[in-house]
């Protein structure tokens, strides 16, 4: 396994336990707080599945997709907001 994987999966798990027990602070008991997990995931998933499915369809890239969205010249923010975050991460 590389250790960009083992770095994703620690992440993950990290943020998921932050979420439960953010949920059972705020007054959920363990059945909801697990249930609201699993329905978030899967609705996040869900969106995830959606957007990416034009591209690969159509075999458009990022840059594509946000040109027909956001126009020629809009699309410059969201290109350079993406590199931004690639920098970052």
């Amino acid at each position: 396994m590389g250790v960009g994987r083992v770095y994703f999966f620690t992440a993950r798990k990290a943020d998921v336990s932050r979420l439960g027990s953010s949920n059972l602070a705020s007054g959920l008991d363990l059945g909801g707080a697990l249930g609201g997990i699993a329905v978030g995931g899967v609705l996040a998933g869900f969106v995830a599945y959606l957007c990416g499915e034009p591209g690969v369809r159509y075999h458009l890239g990022f840059s594509m997709m946000s040109r027909a969205t956001f126009g020629m010249y809009g699309a410059w923010f969201v290109i350079m907001l993406k590199c931004f975050v690639n920098f970052i991460l």
